[in-house]
């Protein structure tokens, strides 16, 4: 008779703790830049026009001297010149003074022709092809080498305004991690009185059309053995400029009728359908559903709203948002940082940790009823957009 009794007390814990977890289920929702495209492009161009000037240049140098004795050859040239304008005894003078100019003014060409192989100094440009194939750091060189070169410039340019929308990204809500995914998946562990009695699934997804948000609560190991138990609650709805827009909530358990909560925001009303039974409450701007309101809390931490009305598929209410502040969230795959806010209604008290590195999807859902009671979503595995955030890797995984 005893063990009937504990089993039954088991039973009806783990009945109860599904019930809790119907109430507090809900999570919230980079780029990495690649310039190496644009270095390759600024190091080609420092390399290639520097280099042809220093060969150039070199040349240049290297061939005064025998640039003096050719000019001989187009001293005729000027001779037909003095001739037209000066009288005819100036003619001998012609060679005399065009020899003697020729050496003077080719020297000078000839110095002319050294100065520029010094001022492209193209030696630290000629550097770069030999960093440039002994490490990916040399493109930071020639951009303080060469810092009058328009063409430096012009890339670094290039590459701010690439990064601009990975940064406007970022600033969506936090950084990065705050907008929201295109998919994402959640697995938490049931816990009630420190004890696991089931494990849980959140799917997330997204697009041009809206969101729609799932999660299968079951219980699991002995647990199962006492009542085989499964939760599925489904949201769907719009995404706008203030956020996530429920338009649907169903809430369906074992053994009872389907409940449905429909956002009729053309009317601005809500109703609530279980069986024969239906309620119509005034609907308030910005209401929110079991499972959209943890993404709204992720999108909206800047604004930090103080109330919200939540749709339970059963009733209708609105809480006192509190924003406690950032703790540490001890989770099956280890520690993690998360933002803590607190909501309270008539009845009960619902906790959501949302971790900005992970899109402020949430790590800790924890529902208190009015005898105290907790019970406690925990995340072991997180999911967004194909990468792993939060990864569990105990025994039970491996085998």
């Amino acid at each position: 008779m005893a063990r009937r009794a504990d089993r039954a007390l088991l039973g009806a814990l783990v009945v109860s703790a599904l019930g809790h977890v119907a109430v507090i289920v809900g999570p919230a929702w980079q780029l990495p830049e690649d310039n190496d495209d644009t270095r390759t492009r600024v190091e080609a161009r420092l390399v290639t026009a520097p280099a042809a000037l220093a060969q150039a240049g070199l040349q240049a140098a290297a061939a005064p001297a025998p640039a003096v004795k050719p000019a001989s050859k187009p001293a005729p040239k000027p001779r037909p010149r003095p001739r037209r304008k000066p009288a005819p005894p100036a003619a001998p003078q012609t060679p005399v003074a065009s020899l003697g100019e020729l050496p003077a003014a080719e020297p000078q060409v000839a110095e002319a022709a050294t100065a520029p192989v010094e001022a492209p100094a193209a030696e630290p440009a000629a550097r770069i092809p030999d960093s440039e194939s002994g490490g990916e750091n040399t493109p930071e060189e020639p951009a303080g080498a060469a810092p009058t070169g328009g063409e430096v410039t012009d890339p670094a340019e290039e590459t701010g305004s690439r990064a601009a929308p990975a940064g406007a990204l970022q600033e969506a809500g936090a950084p990065a991690e705050a907008a929201l995914p295109r998919a994402a998946r959640i697995a938490f562990s049931l816990i009630l009185a420190n004890l696991q009695v089931g494990e849980a699934l959140q799917t997330w997804q997204r697009d041009e059309r809206g969101y729609r948000l799932r999660i299968v609560m079951e219980t699991t190991g002995a647990a199962r053995l006492f009542k085989a138990l499964t939760i599925t609650q489904t949201s769907a709805g719009e995404l706008d400029a203030g956020g996530l827009k429920p338009q649907s909530f169903v809430y369906e358990q074992t053994g009872r009728n389907t409940a449905n909560s429909t956002f009729d925001w053309a009317q601005m009303k809500l109703i609530l359908e279980q069986g024969e039974n239906r309620k119509e409450f005034p609907l308030d701007p910005g209401a929110q559903d079991l499972l959209s309101l943890p993404y709204q809390l992720g999108l909206a931490q800047e604004a930090r709203q103080t109330t919200v009305s939540v749709a339970s598929g059963k009733n209708y209410n609105r809480h006192d948002l509190e924003w406690v502040g950032e703790e540490t969230v001890a989770t099956p795959a280890g520690e993690v940082r998360a933002m803590h806010v607190r909501t309270v209604g008539s009845d009960q008290t619902t906790e959501f940790w949302l971790a900005p590195r992970m899109h402020n999807l949430p790590v800790r859902i924890m529902f208190t009823d009015r005898k105290g009671t907790a019970t406690q979503l925990i995340a072991h595995d997180v999911e967004a957009d194909g990468t792993a955030l939060l990864r569990r890797t105990d025994i039970t995984e491996r085998k």
